[in-house]
């Protein structure tokens, strides 16, 4: 799955798979985000919710949003735990059977 970006104003939500699908909506301006593209010269990854546009985002990874009349709230649902140990010998094993099928 990729990115998904969004644009977010009073009285209007737009949630796309691509920048310019939300640049396509009539009531969207295209202005440019100085701040990201003064962070993409100096080399420094900067804020990555930010596109290159003022008012689009990106949704990061592994987060929600819900948007209402009378808020917009985003929240991580999902996280990687660092200390969680994985069967890596089975799951090498399965990896194995399964490419070896003919």
């Amino acid at each position: 799955m990729g990115d998904i970006c969004y644009y977010l104003v009073p009285r209007l939500c737009l949630v796309a798979s691509e920048v310019k699908q939300i640049l396509a909506h009539p009531d969207v301006e295209a202005i440019i985000n100085e701040f990201r593209v003064a962070t993409l010269l100096t080399i420094s990854p900067g804020n990555q919710e930010h596109t290159y546009y003022q008012n689009i985002y990106y949704l990061p990874p592994g987060h929600c949003m819900l948007v209402t009349n009378q808020e917009a709230r985003i929240w991580r649902y999902w996280d990687i735990d660092p200390h969680k140990k994985f069967a890596t010998g089975m799951t090498v094993n399965m990896l194995s059977i399964s490419v070896n099928c003919s």
